[in-house]
């Protein structure tokens, strides 16, 4: 599974996201929107920040938009083998 973080410089809610996910001991991949467009138009992302859970073959399995602990806490234990 890869975890795909959505963020942008003027986000302030994006620092939360990261946080929360830092302090779970997950592994992501954090992209800024301003610089990875071509994520940006393959994902649809259309505000940050954008939690993207895939598979092992890329396909998407889960997306949160904004901060959404209990989303979150879903992708978390999605990773982990609890769900």
């Amino acid at each position: 599974m890869q975890l795909l973080i959505f963020k942008s410089a003027f986000c302030s809610k994006c620092p939360t996201v990261v946080r929360f996910l830092e302090q779970h001991a997950v592994d992501f991949q954090l992209f800024d929107t301003e610089i990875r467009t071509d994520l940006v138009s393959q994902f649809h992302i259309q505000s940050v920040p954008t939690t993207i859970l895939l598979d092992d073959r890329q396909v998407e399995i889960h997306r949160s938009i904004g901060v959404n602990p209990p989303e979150l806490m879903k992708i978390i234990q999605t990773i982990q083998g609890v769900y």
